[in-house]
């Protein structure tokens, strides 16, 4: 699914979380690099309630906007 604009996004996965679908998330072997956009890219597990946990690849895109870091792309591809 894609979604595009804060408020879409931040809709979708407060629905995933309230509608207790998911019931965790781990990021791991992070690559991790920082300046003005920082990027962090690696890989993740998904649990839902009373289903096998899936992952796949993630990258999270973070910009600077009056001081505060912000995610500012999240881009997963299920694995």
């Amino acid at each position: 699914d894609s979604q595009r604009g804060r408020a879409a996004v931040l809709s979708t996965y407060r629905g995933q979380f309230e509608d207790n679908e998911i019931t965790g998330y781990d990021l791991s072997d992070l690559d991790v690099s920082g300046g003005r956009a920082g990027r962090a890219e690696g890989s993740y597990e998904l649990r839902r309630g009373g289903e096998d946990p899936t992952g796949g690849r993630i990258v999270l895109g973070v910009k600077r906007e009056r001081g505060q870091a912000k995610v500012a792309l999240i881009a997963a591809q299920p694995g």
